[in-house]
């Protein structure tokens, strides 16, 4: 009996803390769904989309019960959206069953999107009995849209996008007032170690002068072959204005690249108050009345850059000369013989004792250390360029300063320290313009029918700069057996410069492309030749 009773005591006191639970505990149940949220967007750029370009949205939103509610943004990746800005997309007093929308929010791509590949827009809103959002009836209402991919380059700036070039089609890396500039000339091409190709010209404020004008040198870079180019960068920076009494500038770059260290070599003129024609003897680098050279160098394929440095005391020699100015384009690093890493550039000297325009290779053995000035030849020069023929020995060719028209050209047996007799090449008709002209193979072997390949470009006519000519020589210059017109209407500088991408043509602000081979044993090559305007040495007549 005593047993029963204990059951029943202990029976009763279960059914106690049982009831006692379930009186405690609610029953549990699902969140009312009160909210509905929507993203969607509405710009029209497509994709994928560039830093600096604004994307839009519209968020919808729909009160799914019978009372009076808020849809509160909680957070959000997108500008105009949360209660911190004004105006925002919080809706207070949305109805029971009304569907309302906000068109503020947007997002600005950045860099950072650029680097990620692609940008995730997503919004959160919590359905509130509360504009202030304290009192939630229901959290974490999330809305996006796909993932928006992102790519380099600038909407602004066509360049900038990477695009296969179309045949023809010109691309423009400067015009008239980009980057500040009145205009955009002389232009300087050629290929990093790593590959990249690197442009170079004068950035030229107030007037489109040369030198002494405060003129500025530019830079684009192009990483995959042409396909697009970095944003301008100025790499040598011009002072003042034409009529400041403490102006300098920088004007009429080219490079040369040494192969043997990777480093990149920029040179050009600085000037302060005189041109080319009207400066005077001296070597002062502080002179403002001497036309000065100078040289910056770089150590990571041209992203940056030295500070110039004033050469005109170790390049000018006896003193004969008064003014000086590096061949605008591109210099060389010599593959063969005993002079082989030898860097050159080439320079216009005004001699004081002849009264005339000679050419002077200015070299360094030393990986750019030290720079020399070799002997300078000839009367009536001009602008010039070399190139390293088969056997080692280096050919100069240059425009001419008096009435000759026709390229000008002699031979170096000792690495450009010295040059021989002068003849005029009457195949190669120049109207008085920089050109250009490069081995076809930069690489091939010392005395191999590649390395006897040479091409040369220029405006082919007596009278004007038209006729944009692209030459083939299969025996280091003596003959020119085949030319092909690329740019009929051409009317600037020539440069260009072998690259490892053949069938292009490239040029900065045009491009055209060889169809075809100029000859049946010879490959497409890359050229490029470029145009920013009628070129003109420094501070001499306009033709």
């Amino acid at each position: 009996m005593a047993r029963r009773l204990l059951a029943m005591i202990a029976g009763l006191v279960a059914l106690c803390v049982g009831l006692s639970t379930a009186l405690l505990t609610p029953t549990a149940r699902a969140a009312e769904p009160y909210l509905t949220v929507s993203l969607t967007r509405t710009d029209t750029l497509g994709s994928p989309v560039r830093a600096g370009q604004t994307l839009t949205f519209s968020i919808s939103y729909t009160n799914l019960s019978t009372q009076t509610i808020t849809a509160f943004p909680r957070s959000s990746n997108l500008t105009g959206v949360l209660t911190t800005s004004s105006p925002n997309c919080r809706w207070g007093s949305l109805a029971a069953g009304a569907t309302k929308g906000c068109t503020t929010a947007t997002h600005l791509v950045t860099a950072a999107d650029v680097e990620a590949g692609s940008f995730s827009p997503s919004v959160t809103f919590d359905a509130t009995t509360d504009t202030a959002g304290s009192n939630i009836l229901q959290a974490g209402i999330t809305a996006t849209v796909p993932a928006i991919t992102t790519a380099e380059g600038d909407p602004d700036d066509p360049a900038t996008i990477p695009s296969e070039r179309v045949d023809g089609v010109p691309l423009q890396l400067a015009s008239a007032n980009y980057l500040g500039f009145t205009c955009h000339r002389i232009p300087a091409l050629t290929q990093a170690p790593n590959g990249w190709i690197l442009a170079a010209w004068d950035g030229r404020p107030d007037s489109c002068q040369d030198s002494p004008n405060p003129n500025s040198i530019v830079q684009r870079i192009s990483k995959d072959g042409g396909k697009s180019w970095s944003v301008a960068k100025v790499i040598a920076a011009g002072q003042g204005t034409v009529s400041s009494t403490d102006k300098f500038g920088y004007s009429d770059p080219s490079y040369v690249v040494d192969h043997t260290t990777g480093k990149i070599f920029a040179f050009f003129v600085k000037s302060f108050d005189v041109s080319f024609q009207n400066s005077q003897l001296g070597t002062d680098p502080t002179n403002r009345n001497v036309l000065h050279a100078a040289v910056m160098e770089s150590a990571d394929n041209g992203q940056t850059c030295t500070t110039p440095k004033v050469i005109t005391a170790d390049i000018t020699g006896d003193g004969a000369f008064r003014s000086r100015f590096a061949a605008s384009g591109e210099g060389i690093q010599l593959r063969y013989g005993a002079h082989a890493g030898r860097l050159i550039q080439q320079y216009t000297f005004a001699s004081t004792t002849l009264n005339t325009y000679q050419a002077v290779s200015i070299y360094s053995d030393d990986h750019g250390v030290t720079w020399e000035a070799g002997t300078p030849v000839g009367t009536g020069m001009d602008e010039n360029k070399v190139v390293e023929l088969s056997n080692g020995d280096v050919m100069l060719n240059s425009r001419a300063s008096d009435s000759t028209f026709a390229r000008k050209v002699t031979i170096s047996t000792d690495g450009g320290e010295t040059y021989g007799p002068v003849r005029v090449d009457n195949t190669l008709i120049d109207p008085r313009n920089n050109a250009g002209i490069t081995r076809a193979y930069p690489d091939a072997a010392e005395g191999s029918a590649q390395a006897k390949m040479l091409l040369f470009t220029n405006a082919a006519s007596t009278s004007s700069r038209v006729n944009g000519t692209v030459r083939l020589s299969y025996d280091d210059g003596a003959t020119w057996s085949t030319s092909k017109v690329f740019a009929p209407g051409f009317d600037g500088l020539l440069d260009h410069h072998p690259t490892e991408h053949p069938r292009h043509l490239r040029h900065p602000l045009r491009r055209q492309q060889l169809d075809h081979p100029l000859h049946a044993d010879q490959p497409r090559l890359a050229r490029r030749a470029a145009r920013l305007g009628h070129r003109r040495s420094p501070g001499r007549r306009p033709w």
